[in-house]
Formats: structure tokens, sequence, C-alpha cells
């Protein structure tokens, strides 16, 4: 992200060798950081690194994410009679649960939700999901979407934090309540 390349560069505060780093920092690869030099130093190139794999693993609970307001600036404006901004995830399931199949397409057709949960949350997980629904439901191909893309999201932060539960015979309980 060149705003955050641009950030970098302010706060470490020499303005004419960190501008080499955008190759680099453009270069990094999922698993891979770099340390940025000592200003001190005579090298100031950064160093890049492998990250090892966690030793324990990552507990995220997801669901809190479900009723946090974000910004009012950050809003999903849903289209319809009266548009809505939507400020919760919980409030965007709400409001595609009750909402006009004329109201979903328009934004199944532009990508509208995807778009969203990648620029406000960085989920890029859900997004994929979601975006593949949107293509699906532009080729006519998906007639459930409004059920897929509520069942992505609950999916992703809700059910993913329920514990893995047995009960007395062995089998796991289900979800389909």
């Amino acid at each position: 992200d060149s705003r955050e390349l641009e950030a970098l560069i302010t706060l470490y505060g020499d303005a004419a060798t960190p501008r080499a780093w955008p190759d680099r920092l453009a270069d990094l690869s999922l698993g891979e950081a770099v340390l940025l030099p000592d200003r001190t130093a005579g090298d100031l190139a950064p160093r890049a690194f492998r990250l090892l794999p966690r030793l324990s693993p990552h507990i995220r609970h997801r669901h809190k994410y479900l009723d946090v307001p974000i910004p009012e600036q950050y809003a999903f404006v849903f289209n319809g009679g009266t548009p809505r901004r939507i400020r919760t995830l919980h409030q965007l399931c709400h409001t595609l649960s009750h909402c006009s199949d004329e109201e979903l397409d328009g934004h199944l057709e532009r990508g509208d939700f995807s778009r969203w949960i990648v620029d406000v949350f960085g989920d890029y997980p859900l997004a994929a999901r979601l975006r593949d629904i949107e293509e699906r439901h532009r080729r006519g191909d998906l007639v459930d979407a409004r059920d897929r893309v509520l069942e992505s999201v609950k999916q992703r932060y809700v059910l993913a934090d329920e514990p893995d539960l047995t009960v007395a015979n062995g089998s796991a309980p289900s979800h389909d309540g």
C-alpha cells in the first residue's frame, strides 16, 4: 500500500535512502517480512526474512465483529425505497434478510458486498467467498445468492468461534437448528 510506504518513509526520517524500499517491499511474499535497518547503520536496505509457523493456535473471537459499529463514513449504503446506512455486520445480515430481490440484485451485480468487506474490514477470505457468489449470480448460475451471502457471513463470524463440542455418543452437534 503506497500510503503505508509513505508513512514508513516519513517515520524513518531519511527522505533520500528509503526511496529504494518500494521495490523490495512490493516483492514480499506471503509469510515474509522485512526488518527495517538501524538509521545509524551503513547499509540502509531492508532485510527480508521468513516468518516461522505459530507454536500455538491463534484464537480469534470473530463474533465480536458482528455488532461493533464502524465509523459513519465507512457505512454500507443499502439502496432501496429509503437508503439505509449499515454500520455493523449484524445490520447487514438483518437488512439482507428483509430486503427485496431488486435491492439485493443491484448490490450483487456491482460486487458491493465483497468490496465493502475488503475495504472496511480487510477480510479477504470472506470477500473472496462473496465475490464468487456475486460472480455466479451475475452469470445466472445461482438462485439462492441471498442465503449464500448470509451463510458466508454467519460461518465466518459466528460458527468459527463455537467450540468443537462432542456429545456423549461421540458425534458432533448439528448447526442446522
